[in-house]
């Protein structure tokens, strides 16, 4: 209406959306993204425009506009412009140069009569260049609204990348027309000041340090994003799984709401929303219709509104629920994206004759604390190409969602978590679970997920293998000498070639920390695969000159393989690295006269020699040195632990040595199946009953352990069924036998039969060995927490030798 006009913004903390917002992440307040009220001209009539732009340069263009209800009869056009876009930057926060227009390589008109209310138009351009991750090419399509009079009422602009997505018959996902691997990872919103409000310029660096790392992929977990974040995956180059904002983890059941007539309206507009939003960016190659909200009526009618509006795309649906309400297999969803599968079951999804779906994992690897640690035994199946259909996943995740806040000292800081601000209601440290600080300062597991999502790998061909080594062999004499080794190499892009990289190698050694040689090699920029020689000669030269002089322990090498940006990328500067492996190497110098160094000389023997005593309790081993005796070491027969050693007349040990099977838990030591029935079923003794019917496959290595007796508040025992001490008298040694059962503290079963062998020297040392068989109870176990031996050292100890 005319005159003035109030605006009223009302910021709700709690609301029935809370409900389906129930995602592991901070709980905050506020306006955390920008709030436009747009005013445009009386004849502004575009409402809504939807791009689809296919590999084959075909381009369809659907334009929703306002009826002109009210005004005259006017004649109106829509005008529509493909230019050629130079790529400046990505998004402008300040509103300057964000593009230039290059070429106009396509032009065309659309009258529309005043009663209609959309239109639509189709061209074809050739030739065009096709957006992937690896190229984003992108041009700008350009929409103008004009009148009879010449006036311009409305002007609309996006960049477009012409793409292809779909699920071939073999089972694979493709990008115009070839398969992908995603080498994912999931991002929340966050920033360490600021929370869930994230600049321009943290959304440019997070995309820039993924690509950097080889990632290739995004989740947006589990939330639509900010805008502008889609228009830097378009940029950059970045595969975009988009995912709506429902998640009702905390129900009960968890698929509840997803069953309720009365939140279909809710369900569906939350997925239509992200859909109609998005529709036009080429980095979004899937459709999420959420997290862990059950599987239910409401999803099926989401999943037919996507369909109506986008059958492009394919749609992925993780349910979160594997006992009662299906998983990442069910019907919701075109490809298996089960969310933390072991390896042997990823492997299965993807080879089973039943199921014909891509497999793509929406979450594995939990980044949380000591993690990632078999990360590698994933990647070594998802590059198989015997098992084609499994093609990646997303690891969780990226950023410690953490706020910094100030320490005690004014000069320092700490990144605070659940529970550091009086939050009663929290997930404690849950949210400390990726791979970067919430500062963005990469944690050790990122420098492996770089390695085994590298774009290129080299592998040895077979006359240089020699188990964990390669074998080199050197020819020739000394004056002129030659090596070499030879490799297989594989590229892993799918759509680029290796012309944007430049090769080098170097061979280094644990005698420096600089290298001993570098030099450089060539391969071809257009072949998928190749054969590859490294010529070593001029570093043979140096290491002849090392192998005469090596040290007793000898000499180490190592081939190093560099692959590097040749040029500066718009995520990375020139010199960047993508590709490292490194290969130990022996070098086989057969021909040469190389003379080993001479072994120093022992020292003087000094007199000693050992004797035994045993008692009902105990077994001692005494040490005679120059006509005086005292006892080197005791035992207890009825555990069989060292429970004495004094090699200089001390005894060192403040606790005996004995076997141990328990650590410390770490964060992804908890945590499962066990908890889901804790919160379901809060009854007492429900999960020891599960898991005692069903297995314990479900639940945390935790939860095993403990059902097991492996756990540190009640460690198994040992029992010592017979000691042995046995006299080596040509060595003058002491071999000590002690053969012990390891039985479960509380019930007494018998979870370990072990050997453990006690060589005792006459010098005063003692070697000690052991060796285990695992009862039958301990065989449904996944892993065991730790095998070993543990004892305690007296406090005056304070230097290691190792």
């Amino acid at each position: 209406a005319d005159g003035t006009n109030e605006l009223t913004v009302v910021v709700i903390r709690w609301s029935d959306g809370s409900y389906v917002e129930d995602q592991d992440d901070w709980w905050l307040a506020g306006i955390h993204r920008s709030v436009e009220l747009v005013r445009r001209p009386r004849r502004a009539d575009i409402l809504q425009y939807l791009v689809h732009a296919k590999d084959s340069g075909e381009l369809n263009i659907q334009v929703y506009c306002r009826s002109p209800i009210g005004r005259t009869k006017e004649a109106r056009k829509l005008t529509f412009e493909l230019l050629e876009d130079e790529h400046v930057v990505s998004d402008d926060s300040l509103g300057k140069n964000v593009w230039k227009a290059g070429p106009r390589l396509w032009e065309d008109k659309v009258h529309i009569a005043e009663n209609v209310d959309s239109c639509s138009i189709s061209a074809r351009i050739c030739p065009i260049r096709q957006w992937t991750a690896e190229t984003p090419h992108l041009y700008t399509l350009v929409i103008t609204m004009s009148y009879d009079d010449g006036i311009t009422a409305q002007a609309e602009a996006c960049r477009v990348g012409f793409r292809t997505v779909s699920i071939q018959k073999n089972g694979q996902v493709c990008v115009n027309g070839k398969a992908i691997t995603i080498c994912g990872v999931n991002r929340h919103e966050h920033d360490p000041d600021d929370g869930k409000v994230v600049s321009i310029e943290s959304m440019k660096r997070d995309v820039c340090l993924l690509k950097q790392n080889n990632f290739n992929s995004v989740r947006t977990s589990h939330y639509p994003n900010h805008s502008a974040f889609y228009r830097i995956c378009d940029f950059y180059g970045m595969f975009v799984c988009d995912e709506a904002n429902i998640e009702t983890h905390g129900m009960k059941p968890m698929g509840r709401l997803a069953h309720c007539p009365g939140w279909e309206a809710c369900f569906v507009s939350r997925v239509a929303r992200v859909v109609q939003r998005d529709y036009n960016h080429a980095s979004v190659i899937f459709w999420s219709m959420g997290n862990e909200a059950g599987r239910g009526r409401n999803f099926v009618k989401a999943r037919k509104t996507i369909q109506q509006i986008d059958n492009s795309r394919p749609i992925v649906y993780e349910s979160g629920g594997a006992l009662a309400e299906g998983s990442g297999r069910s019907e919701l969803t075109d490809i298996v994206c089960t969310m933390y599968p072991s390896v042997p079951r990823a492997v299965d999804l993807a080879t089973r004759s039943d199921d014909d779906r891509p497999v793509i994992l929406c979450e594995y690897s939990h980044a949380m604390g000591n993690s990632n640690g078999n990360v590698h035994l994933y990647w070594r199946e998802i590059w198989d190409k015997n098992v084609p259909r499994l093609q990646g996943g997303y690891i969780w995740d990226m950023v410690d969602q953490g706020m910094r806040v100030s320490g005690h000292d004014k000069n320092s800081c700490y990144f605070a978590y659940g529970g550091d601000f009086g939050d009663e209601i929290n997930d404690k440290q849950f949210c400390i679970n990726g791979l970067f600080s919430p500062d963005r300062e990469p944690h050790p597991a990122v420098a492996e997920v770089k390695f085994l999502q590298q774009p290129v790998v080299f592998e040895p061909m077979e006359p240089y293998l020699n188990s964990t080594h390669l074998r080199i062999t050197v020819s020739g004499t000394k004056e002129r000498c030659h090596a070499s080794v030879r490799f297989n190499m594989t590229s892993r892009y799918s759509f680029r070639d290796l012309s944007h990289l430049t090769w080098s190698w170097s061979i280094t050694g644990n005698r420096a920390e600089s290298p001993i040689r570098r030099g450089t090699f060539e391969l071809s920029s257009a072949e998928q695969e190749q054969e590859v020689t490294i010529e070593l000669d001029k570093v043979l030269s140096r290491l002849i000159q090392l192998e005469k002089s090596r040290p007793i322990g000898g000499n180490s090498y190592f081939l190093n393989l560099r692959g590097r940006l040749k040029a500066g990328e718009s995520w990375a500067d020139a010199g960047h690295l993508l590709v490292s492996q490194q290969f130990p190497v022996f070098f086989s110098f057969e021909n040469f006269d190389i003379q080993p160094p001479k072994a120093p000389l022992p020292p003087a023997a000094v007199s000693s020699t050992l004797s035994a005593e045993m008692t009902d309790a105990t077994a001692t081993i005494f040490w005679r040195r120059n006509d005086e005796e005292r006892v080197l070491a005791a035992f207890d027969r009825e555990t069989g632990a060292l429970v004495s050693y004094c090699p200089r007349r001390e005894n060192i040990l403040e606790a005996p040595l004995v076997p141990n099977f328990t650590r410390a838990a770490t964060d992804n030591d908890r945590g499962g199946m066990e908890l889901i029935l804790d919160f379901m079923f809060p009854i007492k003794g429900l999960k020891e009953l599960v898991g005692s019917v069903f297995g314990g496959n479900d639940f945390s290595y935790v939860s095993q352990w403990s059902f097991a007796g492996l756990t540190q508040d009640r460690p198994p025992l040992t029992r010592c069924n017979n000691f042995k001490i046995a006299e080596v008298i040509l060595t003058d040694q002491y071999t000590c036998t002690a053969e012990c059962q390891i039985v479960h503290a509380v019930w007494g079963t018998t979870l370990f039969n072990t050997t453990v062998h006690y060589t005792v020297f006459s010098n005063g040392q003692i070697k000690v060995s052991q060796k285990l068989v695992p009862s039958a109870v301990l065989r449904r176990l996944p892993s065991l927490p730790r095998v070993g031996l543990t004892m305690q050292l007296i406090p005056s100890l304070c230097s290691v030798g190792y």
